[in-house]
């Protein structure tokens, strides 16, 4: 029989009949759910002990205050007006989302609450941010939200979802689970990838002619070219021109007991992975940054122009250090930016511990540890040649924290690359400069000071990357090509990895300048990486 020709009930019908609705959380759920998580911790002996009842109070609070905030409207969601005629504010209108917007994701406002309880000092400042940060995680663990999409008033009129009739952990949980080494950038995208995952899956298991189906009948998600993300429900004019286009007149009756079994496998994983993000969020160590934002875990619009200001890390490329940036950085810095150039590890001012085994995971390590260490969002994450490969892994490690990847006459890795794979012929030219376990810089004289190039690892040219998936996913990215002979870009040595770029879809720029623009060409190279990160 022919899935549109199914003569089953409204959806909308399931709606209002099914006693666990998994729509879209209500502001009661995530309260009921953020409890659920706390309760997980004092039962693992995991909870520090000043963690009052005042801050379970905070904490499920701020959680709360993220759906009822009207505030939430100007995170994401449309980019630009409905109707140029919509001027008037409403209560619950459409008119103001597209005026208010700043970002089409709410990855860098989660971003910036996970960075903001880092700053706070008391337990209940923390749990705050924690809270407001925890309703995110907790949206991407249904259906609903998992690109995420935009929940409207009217389907969340219908969430009837009584988390007390369930026993919320229905399988015993290993607390040493709990503590292991996570972050809160990693919990959002495996949370997100596991409900994409669970929408894959049959209805149920039996042979009846539902059971053929998956849940992606019920929930068609998809994911928009322009924005990265998409919206519900289907055939609504008022979601603007990137809505789904769904199949007409679809209606789908499910059985509540299937949809109970999905429900309490995603409950039991907001639940589990809320204690986790908790755990990890109350036990990092304050950090104090120059960061000049204000605290505050409601979005008011000036706070989001803050946040909204892009933060540069440049990541250097082989023999060299942090230091190569420094035009690059002050000239960034005086158009108000703040940037990072962090020298990779045994280079720039760490060339005292350079070592034989530093090999690329280190390299990818120091700048993941920057990111969480500086607690960094809203990125423009920089890397230049070599450096190429580890920002290419970086922002797919951590890509709540990353705006924009550039990659600058570097090359793009695929799974189980290497750097001198990538060389390929080239990889000849390196070969004078190996002696022993490095490459060495041989035109450094030895009475040079620093700042100078040092020898290099080999380590880091010869292990291959990994990646899953395993080609780039990361958006947007860009590639810049510097030519020296700019009619003849094909000559470069970098065009295959141009190539590559724009087979990938990136954003691709081509340059006059040497391999080093940041010294040949610094005035259109730092003009490019403006508008990249004002764009």
């Amino acid at each position: 029989m022919n899935l549109f020709n199914l003569k089953l009930k409204a959806l909308m019908a399931l709606m209002v009949i099914a006693p666990l609705n998994l729509y879209a959380y209500s502001p009661a759920n995530h309260g009921q759910l953020t409890e659920a998580s706390v309760a997980l911790l004092k039962q693992c002996h995991l909870l520090p002990s000043n963690f009052t009842s005042a801050a379970i109070d905070s904490l499920v609070l701020a959680n709360k205050q993220q759906d009822t905030l009207f505030n939430k409207a100007i995170l994401w969601h449309f980019p630009k007006p409905i109707t140029p005629e919509q001027t008037k504010p409403k209560t619950i209108g459409h008119s103001l989302y597209g005026k208010m917007v700043h970002s089409t994701t709410f990855n860098q406002w989660y971003s910036y609450l996970n960075f903001a309880a880092l700053r706070v000092g008391t337990i209940e400042e923390k749990a705050t941010f924690l809270g407001a940060g925890l309703h995110y995680l907790q949206d991407l663990t249904v259906p609903a939200h998992a690109i995420p999409i935009f929940h409207p008033k009217g389907l969340v009129d219908f969430d009837n979802f009584d988390y007390q009739q369930l026993p919320v952990i229905s399988q015993a949980i290993d607390c040493d689970e709990l503590t292991k080494a996570t972050t809160a950038n990693k919990l959002l995208v495996e949370n997100q990838n596991f409900t994409l995952e669970q929408i894959k899956q049959p209805i149920c298991s039996n042979e009846a002619e539902l059971c053929q189906l998956t849940w992606q009948v019920i929930w068609p998600t998809a994911v928009s070219k322009v924005t990265g993300f998409g919206h519900y429900p289907c055939n609504r004019d008022q979601f603007g021109e990137i809505s789904l286009n769904c199949p007409e007149n679809l209606q789908i009756d499910v059985n509540p007991e299937y949809y109970n079994e999905l429900s309490l496998k995603l409950v039991n994983r907001a639940v589990v992975s809320g204690a986790k993000y908790l755990y990890q969020g109350l036990n990092r160590d304050r950090v104090l940054s120059e960061n000049g934002c204000s605290l505050s875990h409601i979005p008011t619009r000036d706070l989001l122009n803050c946040i909204a200001k892009p933060t540069f890390v440049l990541v250097h490329g082989t023999f060299s250090g942090g230091w190569v940036w420094d035009s690059t950085a002050n000239h960034l810095r005086q158009q108000g930016f703040e940037v990072f150039t962090p020298s990779l590890s045994g280079l720039g001012e760490h060339r005292e511990q350079l070592r034989a085994d530093i090999n690329l995971t280190e390299h990818i390590n120091d700048i993941v540890r920057l990111l969480d260490s500086k607690g960094l969002y809203n990125v423009v994450l920089v890397g230049h040649s070599y450096g190429g490969m580890v920002v290419t892994a970086v922002a797919e490690q951590r890509p709540s924290s990353i705006a924009k990847l550039v990659v600058v006459d570097g090359h793009i890795p695929f799974n189980n690359d290497s750097f001198m794979a990538l060389l390929g012929p080239r990889a000849k030219q390196f070969e004078g400069l190996i002696q022993g376990d490095y490459l060495v810089p041989t035109w450094v004289k030895t009475e040079q000071t620093y700042p100078k190039d040092n020898p290099h690892p080999l380590a880091t040219y010869l292990e291959p990357i990994k990646l899953n998936p395993p080609r780039p996913q990361f958006k947007p990215s860009h590639f810049i090509l510097t030519v020296e002979h700019i009619n003849k870009p094909q000559l470069d040595d970098y065009y295959k990895a141009y190539q590559r770029a724009k087979g990938l879809n990136w954003q691709t720029h081509i340059i006059p300048a040497d391999h080093l623009p940041y010294n040949s060409n610094p005035k259109d190279f730092n003009e490019l990486l403006k508008v990249i990160a004002q764009n």
